[in-house]
């Protein structure tokens, strides 16, 4: 039978042993004393990958804002790259696994068929709610014009970027302390808050949270980024055609 090694000095002690031959601490209690230390480490952990994710997103909005408004660069690429950063600092702060854990599994045909179900059903959605604003308003609300370069932009680069943030590294950080439907509901109120940030206001946030309960509610069930990343990028696609039509 192997040696019962203390966690405290690290020496070997008889499995029977009560206390440490070379450093006299109690096993039981310096077992206890790491698990605590551990646990702790782990909170800490959780908490700053956590905070970093939503600070670091107001930071990244933020800044790409201000960059593309005095230098000759594409907010639409800078804020994933920004974002992409504030990702990867995040998973590397929960540990060796959270960036594995954080990617796409692999996934099944019918979950791509719920993915674009899902995408038509947070378009519907939203477009109901900003009709609902146009009207109540009385008027137009202001869009941007669009390009190739930025429909690209919409439909592959933001889904990517931003379902693997809010339903791939917070996802996975949240999980560790939260129920599904904690993690869903914080998960859709950073993608609301990413969104808003980015130029809408608080007239952003209602459809963009719906949207994020819908492609948290895909994440869940499947397990998988890909279905929610379908979604986002019909989501996306739909309502570019409106804007352009």
């Amino acid at each position: 039978m192997s040696p019962a090694r203390c966690q405290a000095c690290g020496a070997a002690n008889a499995r029977a042993a009560r206390y440490c031959v070379a450093c006299g601490r109690a096993l039981g209690g310096a077992r206890a004393e790491v698990q605590r230390a551990r646990e702790l480490d782990t909170a800490r952990r959780l908490v700053r990958a956590i905070a970093l994710l939503f600070l670091g997103t107001l930071a990244a909005v933020s800044l790409s804002a201000l960059a593309s408004a005095h230098f000759p660069v594409r907010q639409g690429l800078l804020t994933p790259a920004l974002l992409a950063v504030v990702g990867l600092g995040s998973a590397r702060w929960l540990g060796p696994e959270a960036l594995r854990a954080s990617l796409a599994h692999g996934i099944r045909a019918p979950w791509i068929a719920a993915g674009v179900l899902g995408g038509l059903g947070a378009f519907c959605a939203g477009w109901l709610f900003v009709s609902a604003l146009r009207a109540l308003l009385g008027g137009e609300i202001a869009h941007e014009a669009f390009g190739s370069t930025r429909v690209v932009e919409l439909v592959v680069l933001a889904p990517l970027v931003e379902e693997w943030l809010c339903r791939g590294v917070l996802w996975s950080a949240l999980r560790r302390a939260l129920t599904t439907s904690g993690t869903a509901l914080l998960s859709a109120a950073l993608f609301a808050l990413l969104h808003g940030l980015g130029g809408g206001g608080w007239l952003e946030y209602p459809h963009r949270f719906v949207a994020g309960l819908v492609f948290g509610l895909l994440r869940a069930r499947s397990d998988s980024l890909v279905p929610g990343i379908v979604a986002h990028a019909l989501n996306n696609a739909l309502a570019l055609a409106v804007e352009l039509g």
